[in-house]
């Protein structure tokens, strides 16, 4: 039995020679224990502490029970230089480095006789940062992250913190020139660099399915304050980067425990202007089995973004603002997403050759979109189910994408008519009438619903090509052109383009006209064979349609006489038909409508004319006769 054993001024070297076999992982001096009534079979109580060289200063108290080596102490260690670590890190991974981080805690340590442990009080760890050897550049690190109750046990196993708080959070996440994450290639050893096979893009990333978690955690609330996170991807040319910024927020109920859901809310600002939240919950060690999250960015410069835009659009961002509204949810593995995507003034650069660029007129797409404010607004919902090895999310928003864009330009009016509630009632064409030039009312009114939307749409002009349809446009202006021959023949005075209405056949004027044209133009026989009574009739001539006629007539005395003005329809037909119609009238037709579409659009209360243009008319074999329009984008 001693009353009292003191022990002090001792020094000594701590080495794991699997990890730095040319030297010490630690160096201690001053180092001094004390006890009192020992016998090596009682408990009894002591006191412990040392100095750590390369940085710390660690001391104990309590209470030691030989018989079943149970322990109950205070335990306190100060500013811990966690860079005795590296040799353990090295080998982890080879190309970090930890050059700082000082670890602090007081609390309470216990050890019961059958083995179990426990450890409660606070923690910290402050001004981390662990390097990449080979750019010089943070991996990660922070100010400070502590709490004031971590409990930790083994037997039964668990770590438990009420609060976590992490102040100053500084990360990096790089995708490199071959399209890996930084994050990933740290922690990789030198044998695993070498010897992972390279699998193609397209192959599927094999996952774990995680049941459960053999030791429970649990953080009540972490908070987050002034974070910084810096992504880039150099595999685009040109390569993108962006920071994260004043990173803060809260996550609360971070669990293992089966079907636990963790609420987050975090927010940022992204690069000098941008703002960035995310706010929802989520299964934090499952999150394919649940998540409910919303990812909300406002104001994004969508310059930083051209390196995206030419890799798979084809041209650079000159201008634009982003705000992204994404809304994931998961549960049991099938995903089911909104995303709401608004673009503000975007404005295309230059065309850039990429052989992953969309092959689309994406200007005509965009001017479709871009509202009068220069606002482009798309809701873009996405589904799958993440155990198919084939799910790619990135993908799958890129083919929603390029579908919706391909509704777009392949059929623009539909897409225009769409966006202003206009359905199928703003089409491509406006139908005209055989022979004329003047718009129909009911495509008048077409005209006026696609006005409206062309000046809800500043960006697109209209291209407009007049037709011709030559056998029934040609019936037209035959008959129009016989009609003005008998009116200018009667002396009516007309205006240029004046229809000079029907032919008055029951007018004596007109009947004598018309015979007068037709001999001057065709001559006495082609008169007489239209009126057979003008000679003597033979009646070997008479054809037994004819006689049977005669014969009904006499039996009839009551049926009304013959149209007095058949000779005269007759000779106007005969004339008609006869009427030739050179091929530059058809032509000038087309011009006319397409014209006629152009100054309705461009009235006092329509659209300047630059944002429309004429292209050279064309034939076509439709009855109805339609104009063509086409959209494009303005210059």
């Amino acid at each position: 039995f001693v009353e009292n054993i003191s022990l002090s001024g001792f020094k000594t070297q701590i080495s794991d020679l699997t990890v730095k076999p040319d030297g010490p992982l630690m160096s201690i001096d001053n180092i001094r224990v004390s006890a009192s009534r020992f016998d090596g079979k009682s408990p009894f109580s002591f006191e412990a502490g040392l100095h750590v060289v390369q940085g710390g200063e660690l001391s104990a108290s309590g209470r030691f029970d030989p018989s079943g080596a149970a322990v109950d102490s205070r335990i306190s260690i100060k500013d811990l230089a966690l860079s005795i670590t590296q040799p353990y890190l090295s080998m982890a991974a080879p190309d970090l480095t930890l050059t700082s981080g000082l670890f602090s805690t007081r609390g309470a340590f216990s050890r019961t006789a059958k083995g179990g442990m426990t450890y409660k009080g606070d923690v910290g760890i402050a001004s981390l940062k662990v390097i990449e050897n080979s750019t010089k550049d943070t991996l990660m690190g922070w100010e400070q992250m502590k709490t004031p109750d971590l409990r930790f046990g083994m037997d039964p196993d668990g770590l438990e913190i009420d609060t976590l708080k992490l102040t100053g959070l500084e990360g990096k996440f790089i995708i490199s020139e071959d399209k890996k994450l930084n994050m990933v290639e740290a922690f990789k050893s030198k044998d695993q660099a070498s010897t992972e096979p390279q699998p193609e893009e397209s192959a599927p990333v094999p996952t774990t399915e995680t049941t459960g978690n053999s030791f429970p955690v649990r953080v009540g609330r972490l908070s987050l304050d002034n974070g910084i996170v810096d992504f880039a991807d150099l595999s685009l040319r040109p390569q993108f980067g962006t920071k994260i910024h004043e990173l803060k927020g809260v996550i609360i109920g971070i669990s293992s425990s089966p079907g636990a859901r963790t609420q987050v809310e975090l927010d940022g600002r992204v690069d000098e202007y941008g703002t960035s939240n995310i706010k929802g919950e989520i299964n934090s060690f499952n999150p394919k089995e649940f998540t409910d999250i919303s990812v909300v960015f406002k104001n994004v410069e969508m310059t930083s973004l051209t390196p995206y835009s030419g890799k798979f659009a084809g041209y650079k961002i000159d201008s634009g603002k982003l705000s992204l509204d994404l809304q994931y949810k998961i549960k049991d593995s099938k995903l089911l997403g909104e995303n709401k995507i608004i673009i503000d003034t975007l404005k295309l650069g230059e065309k850039v050759d990429s052989p992953d660029a969309v092959k689309l007129p994406l200007k005509l797409a965009v001017a479709i979109l871009k509202d009068a404010n220069g606002v482009i607004d798309l809701d873009l919902p996405v589904s799958g189910d993440l155990n198919d090895p084939e799910f790619r999310y990135g993908p799958i928003i890129w083919k929603a994408i390029v579908n919706l864009l391909t509704k777009i330009v392949t059929s623009p009016f539909r897409a225009l008519g769409a966006l202003f509630g206009g359905g199928e009632d703003l089409l491509n064409t406006v139908n005209f009438e055989a022979g004329k030039g003047d718009i129909p009312p009911p495509e008048q009114e077409k005209l006026a619903k696609l006005l409206e939307a062309l000046r809800q749409r500043p960006q697109l002009k209209l291209a407009v090509t007049g037709r011709y349809n030559s056998a029934s446009d040609g019936r037209a202006i035959r008959q129009l052109q016989a009609r003005r021959a008998v009116a200018e023949a009667t002396g009516m005075q007309l205006e240029p383009g004046e229809d000079p209405g029907p032919v008055d056949f029951g007018s004596y004027q007109s009947q004598e006209k018309l015979k007068e044209m037709l001999i001057n133009r065709y001559g006495q026989e082609a008169y007489d064979v239209l009126n057979p009574a003008a000679k003597p009739v033979d009646e070997k001539t008479i054809t037994k349609k004819t006689k049977k006629k005669a014969d009904t007539k006499k039996a009839d005395t009551t049926q009304v006489s013959e149209d007095p003005a058949e000779l005269a329809k007759r000779l106007f037909a005969d004339l008609v038909k006869r009427e030739q119609v050179e091929s530059s009238v058809f032509k000038q037709l087309a011009d006319e409508r397409a014209q006629a579409i152009v100054t309705k659009m461009t009235a006092a209360d329509g659209l300047p004319a630059e944002r429309f243009m004429i292209k050279p008319s064309e034939s076509t074999d439709d009855d109805q006769i339609p104009a063509s329009l086409d959209l494009d984008a303005m210059d």
